[in-house]
């Protein structure tokens, strides 16, 4: 089992043979979080922003990836490196990050108020925006945040003109006024979310995911998967033909193709082999993007 690594081989170890079905496929089903070489290099870009000094115009980044190709779990792992803590001689909160997602149909008044639910703070109906402001800012100096994380940026787009305009003010403002960053992640289509404001877009720097293709990093990609699956045999995931129908039988994404690999290893399982094979991932009921779109059209 060298093609395992040592908690993968650790578990299979410890695995009965009257439970050792279950067990693995309860195992392969929990979503693994490999920091491949695209993520690393993000993953220093936001690092060097929640490191740079407070100052007047503080820098930005905009996370651009498809869906299911690993931003929003990008973002929940920043925010979890870089929890609360509570000060040993002031027993107050201190939160050098918080994390929000951007309301599907924006307005000014339900981002602020994700803003305030991300610092826990109880939004009382007859609160004026004025009042749920002075209370956010109030709240961000309080415990200390140096950085405002915000998942599907590219909701902005949703809202009015007015309302677009009335966010990003509002963002630049909390930015200049508290000298707090923000790390914005959305959809390709977010790369230019702030194309109407020029002195606000050009304090985002750009940091795009991309989906995978045939090289060496996802040849390197796929060998990480193999390590963790529980599967005692090697699958050789990164051989050629095994490349080609992964990148054919997926949209790309890393969520994407270990869905497939995750089906296919409980496929495989389920029918006592111990590793992964074409016939074995064609027959383990994956769907993928392009096999979703074709039953849809069945039904118009």
């Amino acid at each position: 089992m060298e093609h395992l690594d040592q908690r993968t081989i650790k578990f299979l170890e410890s695995c009965k043979e009257s439970d050792a079905k279950e067990k693995k496929i309860s195992f392969v089903r929990d979503t693994p979080w490999i920091m491949h070489r695209e993520v690393e290099k993000v993953w220093a870009k936001m690092e060097e922003i929640f490191e740079h000094p407070r100052s007047h115009r503080m820098r930005d980044l905009n996370i651009v990836a498809r869906s299911n190709n690993g931003k929003t779990t990008l973002l929940r792992r920043f925010a979890k490196a870089h929890l609360a803590t509570l000060d040993e001689h002031s027993g107050q909160l201190i939160a050098p990050v918080i994390a929000t997602v951007m309301p599907h149909d924006p307005t000014e008044t339900l981002f602020i108020n994700a803003l305030l639910n991300s610092v826990q703070l109880t939004i009382k109906r007859t609160d004026t925006f004025a009042s749920k402001l002075e209370q956010l800012y109030h709240s961000l100096e309080r415990i200390d945040c140096k950085v405002i994380l915000i998942d599907e940026i590219q909701h902005i787009a949703a809202g009015t003109s007015r309302e677009q305009h009335l966010m990003v003010n509002m963002m630049k403002n909390i930015s200049s006024i508290l000298q707090v960053s923000f790390i914005v992640a959305g959809a390709p289509s977010a790369l230019n979310i702030f194309s109407f404001d020029d002195q606000f877009k050009n304090r985002f720097l750009p940091a795009v995911i991309p989906t995978w293709s045939e090289g060496e990093e996802l040849e390197s990609l796929l060998a990480s998967f193999e390590a963790l699956l529980p599967l005692e045999e090697p699958s050789e995931l990164a051989n050629d033909d095994m490349i080609r129908y992964i990148l054919t039988n997926t949209d790309r994404t890393i969520g994407n193709i270990y869905e497939l690999l995750r089906d296919g290893t409980v496929y495989a399982i389920k029918n006592n082999q111990n590793k992964l094979t074409i016939p074995i991932l064609e027959k383990c009921g994956h769907m993928s993007p392009q096999k979703i779109e074709a039953e849809k059209r069945k039904i118009v």
